[in-house]
């Protein structure tokens, strides 16, 4: 496993350093729509205490205060994305204090008429504003363990607010204790299908790549007809029926056997005879049962006169064995060859040049130097010319 089970973080510390830069592009867009929620919210919320009989200047202070620290936090967030993983636990408590305004700082009113008990006639609906808010804070960002501290904190702090030895506080513990563990499991989830998704987005980028580089080369993929004793094509893409010149059955049996093996754990009289639809029929009837196996050869072929290189990977495709045989051509010798041209080539060119010298030198008139210079200026435009068609083909 990848990922540590406790901590959720990536045992490679690369993969860690991609998942985290990759969630703090992330948190600043989902910040920002949280932030946008808050004060609207809390807009709606502190006009309750603006009533006449309810009003309270400090919890009406501390709100104000509350919503200019989560604008502030937005461009704290925007500029140091990494600094989620502080500024988050802390805003859990903060929010925990917001909700406990009203125990800290109690509204008092000379009214006789004012019953304090009937401001709480739906305290469920004000669990349910908290409960939202903890969640949400605790769904941004990618760790689980700075905000879980402070949850444990929090709870610490609101069951001994108000201790007692009644049945009634001690089914109050025991829900808000059961409502924190919810939140943590439901965090715990989710990062953790998220760094699954990150995972198998990673590995399939990575295979992307992979075949975007095997798409260039010639892939054939052949099996064994069991009835006909015979290699026949399962698939072939478009690069290996132009390069190959492969149509049917017949002209990729007729291929394999004109491709000659020239490097092998063989001895020299075998390889005279060795080619590669032997190679590969021995592949199949050899192992019966599938392994995975891959090897490279060298083959020359006969009839389009090239070197390839030939990796040879046995596999399953459709509940049947078969090789995947990909042709990669070996311009080695031909490299060489163009090398080794444009070699003598130069060495021509250095040789007419010391003749030219040489004339020049032994010129009597105006009329020989003339006709030297033209006679080298044509040998020198022929070798370029040369040159330049060899390169470009």
């Amino acid at each position: 496993m990848i990922i540590n089970k406790f901590t959720l973080n990536f045992k490679s510390k690369s993969i860690e350093n991609d998942y985290r830069k990759l969630q703090q592009s992330y948190i600043k867009q989902e910040f920002t729509l949280f932030s946008i929620h808050t004060i609207l919210f809390f807009s709606a919320y502190i006009l309750y205490y603006f009533e006449e009989y309810t009003f309270n200047g400090i919890i009406v202070a501390n709100i104000s205060v509350f919503m200019l620290s989560i604008i502030l936090l937005r461009f704290i967030i925007n500029s140091h994305p990494a600094w989620n993983e502080y500024i988050l636990p802390i805003l859990q408590i903060y929010i925990a204090y917001i909700w406990n305004l009203d125990n800290f700082f109690p509204t008092t009113t000379e009214d006789p008429n004012y019953d304090y008990d009937a401001s709480y006639e739906y305290n469920w609906y004000y669990g349910l504003q908290a409960f939202y808010f903890h969640f949400a804070i605790l769904q941004l960002g990618y760790q689980i363990w700075p905000q879980a501290v402070a949850l444990i904190g929090i709870y610490i702090q609101y069951v001994s607010y108000y201790p007692t030895e009644t049945l009634e506080y001690s089914a109050m513990c025991l829900t808000i204790f059961l409502v924190f563990i919810g939140l943590l499991v439901m965090k715990y989830t989710n990062e953790k299908t998220k760094r699954l998704q990150f995972r198998d987005s990673r590995e399939q980028n990575r295979w992307i790549k992979i075949i975007d580089q095997v798409l260039e080369q010639s892939i054939v993929v052949i099996k064994l007809d069991q009835e006909q004793d015979q290699l026949i094509l399962q698939q072939i893409n478009d690069i290996s029926k132009s390069r190959l010149k492969i149509q049917n059955n017949i002209e990729l049996r007729e291929m394999l056997r004109n491709m000659i093996i020239e490097n092998t754990h063989m001895e020299r009289e075998e390889i005279r005879f060795k080619n590669l639809e032997q190679e590969i029929r021995d592949l199949i009837i050899r192992y019966d049962q599938y392994r995975f196996i891959t090897h490279q050869v060298d083959v020359r072929s006969n009839v389009l006169n090239k070197e390839y290189k030939v990796k040879l990977i046995q596999q399953v495709l459709q509940d049947e064995f078969c090789v995947i045989a990909i042709f990669e051509q070996d311009l080695k010798n031909e490299n060489h060859k163009h090398h080794l041209e444009v070699k003598c080539k130069e060495n021509i060119f250095q040789f007419l040049l010391i003749q030219f010298f040489q004339q020049m030198k032994t010129a009597s008139t105006r009329l020989k130097i003339l006709y030297s210079m033209i006679n080298f200026q044509q040998i020198r435009l022929l070798l370029n010319n040369n040159n330049e068609n060899l390169t470009s083909i």
